[in-house]
């Protein structure tokens, strides 16, 4: 089943919501935003799915456990282990990589979809 269309504002389910200063880049909702102020570098650990979208400066909210909507940077089916792709967007993880989540539902690259964050970041 394919995912959704992008949101302004995504939606997470009684996940816990931490509030982000973008300091290094933009970022969209829906996208994995790293330590380092900006989009979480490809293959490793994130803070959590940005909720909304910001410029550098803004504080934006960040789901950091449960689950979130989040787009995929590739094709997806459910179940599947999630590290951080080029951009910011979720990808299958591979090895060497941060499992950062876990897809809840096939998609097609570059849809929305739910996934569960994985708090504890493990390597594949």
């Amino acid at each position: 089943m394919p995912g959704q269309a992008s949101p302004f504002y995504l939606a997470n389910k009684d996940g816990n919501v931490r509030t982000i200063q973008l300091t290094q880049s933009a970022v969209e909702a829906g996208y994995a935003v790293g330590y380092n102020g900006g989009l979480a570098i490809a293959g490793q650990s994130m803070q959590g799915i940005s909720r909304q979208s910001g410029a550098v400066g803004d504080y934006i909210a960040c789901t950091t456990d449960n689950t979130a909507s989040a787009i995929v940077g590739a094709a997806v089916t459910n179940g599947q282990d999630l590290a951080v792709g080029a951009g910011g967007k979720l990808v299958p993880a591979v090895a060497g990589n941060y499992i950062v989540a876990r897809a809840l539902s096939d998609s097609n690259a570059n849809l929305f979809i739910t996934v569960e964050i994985k708090p504890e970041a493990i390597k594949a």
